[in-house]
């Protein structure tokens, strides 16, 4: 605790000391403002007092900072007021404005914020504005005469001349204007002054050689007298002259600097300094003309000075626009800022409500994109990362969920096809749904037909006419009657056919119906050509007519996929057969299973062999037939390998036949590949089936009657070892003990259940000691005696264990137990036992087993579903010294149905025949376990296993109508046999037989039969089976 309130109080302390400085270097900066203020250095003193913070200020220096900031405010104010005031007042004194300029600078010298240097020059305006105003009010014009100039005359003795006051310089802003030449002055009446030429009047130049005139001053305030003027010496005329041209040219000047200013005032300072320039040259041109040389010092003064004033309001122009300017980009820099912000703000309020939106619709990543978009227009916004984090975790569990929704959703698709899968199609090709569909897209491919508009042509061309008749109609005519009515793109070629004698209106007369319009084109042109065979070619969507000597001129290359025309089908194979005890034999000779060598192929008597690779080359030996046959069989002439005269080729690349022909060769290539491969499209359904019906039937009842006479009586008992009753082995008869050593009903025996006990007990000759009834008097009985047992065993003799009919899954010989079975004993003196089983069972069983197999026509195939169990066959001793050890040999023994055989469809497509070359059923095998004989005692046992096993074959040939059934072969077997057996004269006791006689019944049948059934499937026929409206749908 005392630690940290230690470090407490030096924070505290720093704090102090921090606020301290930082009040003592604003006191500084205040006091510093107030001295710019006192030294009149206004623009200073805001800069300075724009670096305070006022909100660091107690309350006596905010006070102070508030009146600083008035005073700054009006002083910067003034300031600018005073020198506005300066320059106005200068342009005002340089235009002769004399009483403006007098006010602006009073006004100056009663800013209290103008400067000193500013007061200053508004004291020196305006001392130099009372000289003006004097030097105008003391000068008046001089009246002059002017007059043509005369030749000089002899010189007149005259009294001296009272000298002439020289003119005084002509205020600013009112030039004297020189009279025109030749013009004289008339003198002027006593007592009137003369008048000045209004200002502005424009003074003419001096004409080129005219004579100079005589200017002669009039003294001012001479009265005119009757006197008449003195004349002027050459002197004074000289004198006269340049100070006429001086005045024209101050007079020039000084227009020119009043426009210099009028343009300065305007703010177009190039005009106003251009003038001023102009108003210089004046003065320059002129100034030999000033006398005295101050008069040109004093002008050339005024214009330096006016240049000045010019590059000052130039200065304070570019300054204020500057300034100006500064404002404005500053005020607009503000003013897009605050856009920009206003934008920000309200782009980032609509990115935010569309996120919102997107979040309401759960469209998390979109939402994200969006907020991102946030983020990038303002990084410092919070609630944006917030809800960037917040949309990407919604958005991420979206993405889990669709992942998850697309695994429950494949895995349902999957097990809906599994389910699908299990579906026992009974059909030979089952097409898909969108079967026609995909004819559509794929019926063209690698058929070589051109265009989606050739193809559309060639399909009008197998459209059915219903009907065509024409009776002497012009060919142009029936020709436009087929373009019309199937609106084909005919192009008939005129000029060919009249040139060979073809005209338009040959009659022609044709009855036909229901042929396609290719066949009654055909006959059309037939018909008009005659003896010259005409013809049609389809190219490029158009149907031309011409000539067949011209359209065979024109050729195009079409490439056919003959690919599927080169798979060799497999051949029948001459495959033997073998007996199946032969093969039994074999197989137990060599060690191998009879599968191996029969059913499999895996041995060299084989029943069925698939057929071997093709050799190699065969694919090339097929498609050079393929081109052979079509140089035969399709314009033998036309083509060029075989030496004719045409130039049409043919040629083969990767499985593709490149034809160069005609049209109408073109037509026939197809045609003759079309034949070809509706031959190989037809296959055959092989299905064949081994029907197996059993039947079989038992019927049992018994009676079993026991007695024991002098059970309880008896003196003594027989002698019983644990392998049955004892004999004496001299004599044979059994050997007999007394009751008391027997003990028999006094001692209990082992019971018939639980855990047997270790004790030896007496040998009973009963199961029971319960059974034997006790000791005392019983009539009909002799101690001296022993029990007499009377037994019957009719119930034996009827046992269907002992019965057999050979019958497979007959009851017989099945070792089941009774249906029921009622049991017991009386006892006393007389023992009786009793034992009543019946039975009564009924089986039927059908078992169908049916391989299928589709195959190409003509071509052998084989189909083998089996199941594979090895067992030991046999052993081979190995002996080695000291040891003998045996090697089992194992054998495969193969269960299953195999099928083998070739087929080809009939010429008419009616039956099929088909050469069997194996067909068989084989069931699966039973063994039996036997053990050999041990070398020694401890030599290890070996066993062997027999092989039981029942098949059926059948090996034929037969004609199968197509989709019919045919019996190739089978089996009928029926047993029944019924055993009575009883005891000989009770058995024929009426009601007493029914105890003494058995009877069992067994009745067993099967009937196995081999079918096969046969089906020819047509491609186009199964297609319009399974699409009705496939021809109208599917193109041709």
């Amino acid at each position: 605790m005392p630690e940290q309130a230690r470090i407490l109080r030096g924070v505290a302390v720093l704090l102090v000391l921090l606020v301290v400085a930082t009040a003592a270097a604003q006191n500084e900066t205040l006091r510093k403002v107030s001295e710019l203020f006192q030294q009149q250095e206004y623009l200073a003193a805001q800069e300075e007092l724009s670096k305070v913070d006022r909100d660091q200020l107690d309350q006596a220096e905010q006070e102070e900072y508030d009146r600083l900031s008035e005073q700054v405010a009006a002083g910067v104010a003034g300031f600018e007021r005073a020198d506005r005031d300066l320059v106005k007042a200068g342009a005002a004194f340089d235009e002769g404005r004399w009483d403006a300029a007098d006010a602006l600078y009073r006004a100056v010298l009663a800013n209290e914020f103008a400067r000193a240097e500013q007061k200053s020059r508004a004291v020196e305006q305006l001392k130099r504005i009372d000289e003006r105003r004097k030097l105008a009010e003391a000068a008046a014009p001089g009246i002059v005469e002017v007059r043509p100039a005369e030749p000089p005359q002899p010189e007149l003795a005259s009294p001296p001349a009272e000298p002439v006051a020289e003119p005084e310089a002509v205020p600013s802003g009112t030039p004297a204007a020189p009279l025109p030449t030749g013009t004289e002055v008339q003198p002027v009446p006593t007592g009137t002054a003369a008048q000045p030429l209004p200002a502005g009047t424009p003074v003419e130049p001096l004409p080129a050689g005219a004579p100079v005139p005589v200017v002669e001053p009039i003294p001012m305030g001479i009265p005119a007298g009757p006197l008449a003027p003195r004349r002027a010496t050459p002197l004074e005329e000289l004198r006269a002259r340049d100070e006429l041209l001086w005045q024209r040219a101050v007079a020039l000047s000084q227009e020119l600097a009043a426009q210099a200013r009028e343009a300065a005032a305007r703010s177009d300072f190039n005009e106003a300094r251009r003038l001023a320039e102009a108003a210089a040259e004046r003065i320059e041109a002129a100034r030999n003309y000033a006398e005295p040389v101050a008069k040109y010092i004093a002008q050339r003064e005024s214009l330096e000075h006016l240049r000045a004033e010019i590059a000052r309001a130039e200065q304070f122009y570019l300054t204020e626009q500057a300034e100006r300017e500064r404002q404005e980009i500053a005020a607009r820099v503000l003013q897009r800022r605050e856009q920009i912000e206003a934008l920000r703000c309200e782009k980032v309020q609509q990115l935010f409500n569309t996120a919102c939106q997107l979040r309401r619709q759960q469209r998390f990543a979109e939402a994200a994109e969006v907020l991102r978009q946030v983020v990038q227009i303002d990084p410092t916004n919070a609630q944006a990362r917030y809800q960037l984090e917040i949309v990407d975790d919604y958005a991420s569990l979206m993405i889990q969920k669709e992942w998850q929704k697309t695994l429950d959703i494949q895995a349902r698709d999957a097990l809906v096809k599994a389910q699908e899968a299990l579906i026992p199609w009974d059909v030979e090709v089952l097409y898909p749904r969108n079967w026609l569909e995909l004819t559509a897209r794929r019926s063209q491919t690698g058929v070589g037909i051109g265009s989606p508009e050739e193809r559309e042509l060639q399909r009008r061309l197998d459209e059915i006419l219903p009907q065509f008749q024409f009776q002497d109609a012009p060919l142009g005519a029936v020709l436009e009657h087929i373009r019309e009515g199937r609106e084909l793109n005919m192009a008939v070629d005129w000029a060919d056919l009249n040139s060979n004698g073809v005209a338009p209106d040959r009659p022609i007369s044709l009855g036909l119906r229901e042929l396609p319009v290719r066949t009654v084109l055909k006959e059309v042109l037939s018909q008009a050509g005659g003896d010259i065979p005409l013809s049609y070619a389809v190219s490029d969507g158009v149907l031309r007519v011409a000539t067949k000597s011209k359209l065979d001129r024109e050729k195009s290359v079409v490439v056919y996929d003959v690919r599927d025309l080169l798979v060799s089908t497999m051949r029948q194979t001459n495959a033997a057969r073998l007996d199946p005890v032969s093969a039994v034999m074999a197989d137990k000779s060599s060690g191998r299973s009879l599968y191996d060598a029969r059913l499999f192929g895996s041995s060299e008597s084989v029943a069925y062999e698939p057929p071997a690779a093709p050799p190699e080359g065969s694919a090339d030996a097929t498609i050079n037939q393929i081109m052979s046959i079509i140089r035969q069989t399709v314009a033998p002439d036309s083509w060029h390998e075989n030496g004719g005269g045409g130039d049409a080729s043919i040629r083969e690349l990767n499985g593709q036949l490149i034809v160069y022909q005609t049209s109408g060769a073109q037509a026939q290539v197809r045609g003759l590949l079309e034949q070809l491969r509706a031959q190989r499209a037809m296959q055959i359904a092989i299905e064949a089936r081994f029907l197996d019906v059993v039947q079989n039937f038992l019927d049992e009842f018994g009676v079993d009657l026991d007695f024991v006479f002098n059970s309880g009586g008896a003196g003594y008992d027989r002698v019983f070892t644990p392998q049955g009753p004892f004999f004496d082995p001299f004599t044979g008869a059994p050997v007999l003990m007394p009751r008391q050593f027997s003990r028999i009903g006094t001692t209990a025996v082992t019971p018939g259940f639980g855990e047997q006990t270790p004790q030896i007990g007496v040998i009973q000759p009963y199961g029971r000691a319960a059974f034997v009834p006790p000791a005392g008097n019983h009539g009909g009985s002799s101690d001296q005696m022993t029990p007499i047992v009377v037994q019957q065993n009719s119930l034996s003799l009827t046992d269907p264990a002992n019965m057999s009919t050979q019958v497979p899954g007959s009851f017989a010989q099945a070792g089941f137990q009774p249906a029921m079975q009622v049991f017991g004993s009386f006892l006393d003196n007389l023992q009786v036992d009793f034992l009543i089983r019946a039975t009564q069972a009924n089986n039927r069983s059908s078992i169908v087993q049916a391989p299928r197999i589709v195959m190409n026509n003509a071509s052998s195939t084989s189909i083998q579903i089996g199941r594979s169990s090895q067992y030991v066959q046999t052993i081979n001793p190995m002996v080695a010294e000291g040891a003998a050890l045996a090697q089992p040999v194992l054998g495969d023994a193969q269960s299953g149905s195999v099928m083998g055989l070739f087929a080809v469809i009939s010429h008419d497509r009616r039956y099929v025949q088909v050469t069997v070359n194996q067909l068989g059923q084989f069931d699966l095998p039973t063994f039996t376990t036997f053990e050999t004989t041990r070398a020694s005692g401890n030599s290890p046992s070996v066993s062997t296993q027999l092989r039981d096993q029942g098949f059926a074959q059948v090996y034929t040939q037969v004609s199968i109508p197509d989709g019919g059934t045919v019996l190739l072969g089978g089996l009928k077997q029926v047993g029944e046999v019924e055993i009575e057996a009883g005891v000989p004269i009770l058995s024929k006791v009426p009601v007493m037989n029914r105890f003494f006689t058995n009877r069992s019944t067994v009745k067993d049948t099967r009937t196995l039969l081999i079918l096969m059934k046969a089906k020819i499937i047509i491609q186009d026929e199964a297609e319009e089976e399974a699409f009705p409206a496939f021809s109208a749908a599917s193109p041709d």
